[in-house]
């Protein structure tokens, strides 16, 4: 029998602010975490097709932006469904970030 949280991981991303760096910066730290999270699910044990984004506020936007494909936005005709991984985010929770 499982315990509750058995199986499960986490880690933190940390990401560049206004401050330090200009847009799209932070949500290119973000979606590069995700990447190396993608690809090392054999290596740390974990099922990278279950990667759910967690984030508050700030966090939770950019949480959004990735789990959801910020450059798919684009308007150059590229057809949002190209991917360059196999894998996908399984769940995106925001919690109090901004929506539109």
């Amino acid at each position: 029998m499982k315990r509750p949280g058995q199986g499960c991981i986490t880690a933190t991303v940390s990401y560049r602010l206004l401050r330090d760096s200009i847009y799209p910066a932070a949500v290119e730290d973000v979606t590069d975490a995700v990447e190396w999270l993608f690809e090392n699910g054999e290596n740390f044990g974990y099922d990278p097709d279950r990667i759910a984004l967690v984030g508050g506020s700030a966090g939770a936007h950019l949480a959004m932006l990735a789990g959801y494909g910020w450059e798919n936005s684009r308007t150059d005709g590229g057809n949002p469904n190209d991917t360059a991984s196999v894998h996908r985010i399984k769940a995106v929770v925001d919690i109090y970030g901004p929506v539109f």
